[in-house]
């Protein structure tokens, strides 16, 4: 059954020497070979430090029973496996560790994007946060100037009012002094005949008194 399974499957003592491996397992490993401490063929019967980077780490832990089982993630090349570790007892006794793994290197990666997405998801959000309160804060702004140039405006309008409103006063004043000159010219006028007039009947009066006289 384990022979047939297509999940790589291996076992190894509590001690960490490996003493089986299926089809599955050979083939996947063939092909990451390059990486491995032998050839896949001459890993039987060696130490499986190799899955692990601090190898008295990984012995401590498959040493004891009572710590499996886990799931570690291992580096093996370019590919990143997914170890599932666990005991397998009989009589009570701890007798083999069972390991069985997958390549989770698209998923990892996958997973990664995602959260490097996240973040410039979350940075951009960010941005448009500050940019979209920037902006009200700018409309804010141009809401106090516009009302403050619309006071202004209706200052200048009331300002202009009246500068209008006196123009009309002036130049209402203005007739009334030309109509007052004009009267004014007119009764002069009038006294100048008046006293050409009188001149000219005083002037006669007396050529008749000096007449008389002769």
């Amino acid at each position: 059954m384990m022979d047939e399974s297509i999940l790589p499957r291996m076992m190894s003592t509590p001690e960490g020497i490996m003493i089986y491996m299926n089809d599955s397992c050979k083939a996947t490993l063939k092909k990451l070979e390059a990486y491995l401490p032998a050839p896949v063929e001459q890993l039987m019967g060696k130490s499986i430090d190799w899955l692990h980077k601090k190898p008295e780490h990984r012995r401590n832990i498959i040493g004891n029973p009572r710590n499996l089982p886990m799931t570690s993630v291992i580096q093996v090349g370019p590919e990143k496996l997914e170890l599932n570790i666990s005991p397998v007892m009989y009589e009570g006794k701890y007798k083999y560790t069972n390991v069985t793994w997958n390549i989770v290197t698209g998923k990892i990666k996958l997973m990664e994007d995602l959260k490097n997405s996240s973040v410039e998801l979350t940075s951009n959000a960010n941005e448009v946060i500050a940019i979209s309160t920037n902006l009200t804060k700018a409309a804010e702004e141009t809401t106090a100037q516009a009302n403050t140039a619309s006071v202004a405006s209706e200052e200048i309008n009331a300002g202009v009012q009246t500068v209008a409103n006196n123009m009309e006063q002036m130049v209402t004043a203005i007739k009334e002094i030309t109509r007052t000159a004009n009267e004014a010219s007119s009764m002069t006028n009038n006294a100048m005949k008046m006293a050409s007039d009188t001149n000219k009947i005083i002037t006669q009066l007396g050529w008749r008194g000096r007449l008389g006289r002769l």
